[in-house]
């Protein structure tokens, strides 16, 4: 499958994965912890975490009974911003 940058913004665009991608602009967290943080079913934060991963935005490190889910690039971090500066909002 091909991916390009509209494919990114439109992967980073949906609001679910946003608030996902912006919680774990903080630091690595597991799935239980990123369903209280973003108030999703757990089923449907699955669903968003395998397509951020999928794409290439976030990687997973199993620790004991855990994933640990954080971003695999830095420059996620830095679109996030960019974004939030663009329409008016602070990080």
């Amino acid at each position: 499958m091909e991916y390009d940058a509209s494919d990114l913004l439109r992967t980073i665009g949906d609001p679910s994965r946003y608030r996902i991608l912006r919680y774990l602009t903080e630091s690595p967290r597991n799935v239980s912890e990123i369903v209280r943080a973003v108030g999703m079913q757990q089923s449907l934060v699955s669903h968003h975490l395998r397509i951020l991963r999928e794409r290439g935005l976030l990687e997973a490190v199993r620790n004991g009974a855990f994933v640990r889910y954080s971003l695999k690039n830095p420059e996620v971090n830095r679109i996030i911003i960019l974004a939030e500066k663009f329409v008016g909002k602070e990080f």
